[in-house]
C-alpha cells in the first residue's frame, strides 16, 4: 500500500508546549516527515518543538503558516493526495 508514497504530517501547535513530545512520539514510524507548525505560542511550545530528537521533525514558526500550507495541499490535491476537509 505505501510503495513509491512518502507520508507527511502538519501538526498544528498554538500553546501545546506540554503535549507536543507525547503527540510527536505516538506519530507512526511510517510516517516521513512532521511538520509542527507554531502559530505564535505565548508558552514554551517553539522551544518545546525545536528541542525534539525525532530526526523527522521540522518546526515552522509564522502566524497562519499552517493554514497556508493546507491550502495549497488543497490546490495540488490529486488521487494521491488526501487532504481532511
Amino acid at each position: 500500500m505505501r510503495e513509491n508514497l512518502k507520508y507527511c504530517v502538519i501538526l498544528p501547535a498554538f500553546n501545546e508546549g506540554r503535549h507536543l513530545a507525547t503527540v510527536v512520539g505516538r506519530i507512526p514510524d511510517w510516517v516521513d516527515g512532521i511538520i509542527v507548525v507554531d502559530d505564535a505560542s505565548t508558552d514554551d511550545t517553539l522551544k518545546v518543538a525545536e528541542s525534539l530528537a525525532d530526526p523527522r521533525v521540522r518546526v515552522q514558526h509564522h502566524a497562519m503558516f499552517a493554514l497556508r500550507l493546507l491550502r495549497r495541499c488543497e490546490n495540488l490535491a490529486t488521487d494521491r493526495y488526501h487532504v481532511p476537509g
